[in-house]
């Protein structure tokens, strides 16, 4: 098998539909409260009031949309893995196996998501969109990644089989 064929390719999108549906609640009703204070009942509100108003829905609608835009994809082959964090890291990182000392497999139950006792690693590296399970990987300088995908049993093959 060639080295550089790629074996899993993946590409996973934000998915926490429910954190979308609570901020585009807030941009409605704000929106509204907005459209009120304008065209409604001028003269009504503070002029400070309906710019804070329009700022919030402006930073709520720009949140809304770079969540609807994040995306995390990866390909992995026999001698690395290119992993691409739009638009959170614009750089596309590339981790050689052979810098690669563990793999674990990681499935966090969504008990812990909700709890709001995440589980945290500390001092890694997390590419991960919507939820937490995927692999760890500690490499030979100490640093911690952890990335999520849903075939984590490749990553362990192909460490245990050193690419």
């Amino acid at each position: 098998m060639n080295k550089k064929e790629v074996i899993l390719r993946e590409e996973h999108k934000f998915a926490k539909y429910e954190v979308l549906a609570l901020i585009g609640f807030f941009i409605l009703g704000l929106a509204y409260t907005l459209s009120d204070a304008l065209f409604i009942n001028p003269g009504r509100e503070s002029m400070l009031s309906v710019i804070i108003t329009g700022l919030i829905v402006f930073a709520l609608g720009w949140l809304f949309v770079l969540l609807l835009r994040n995306k995390l994809s990866f390909e992995v082959n026999r001698k690395n893995i290119k992993i691409s964090y739009f638009p959170i890291f614009k750089k596309k990182r590339k981790i050689k196996w052979k810098e690669v000392k563990e793999v674990k497999e990681f499935n966090i139950p969504l008990e812990s998501e909700w709890s709001g006792w995440m589980v945290s690693f500390g001092g890694l590296r997390d590419y991960c969109v919507s939820r937490h399970k995927g692999v760890l990987m500690t490499l030979h300088n100490g640093e911690q990644i952890f990335l999520e995908t849903d075939n984590p049993e490749v990553f362990q093959d192909i460490h245990e089989n050193k690419g």
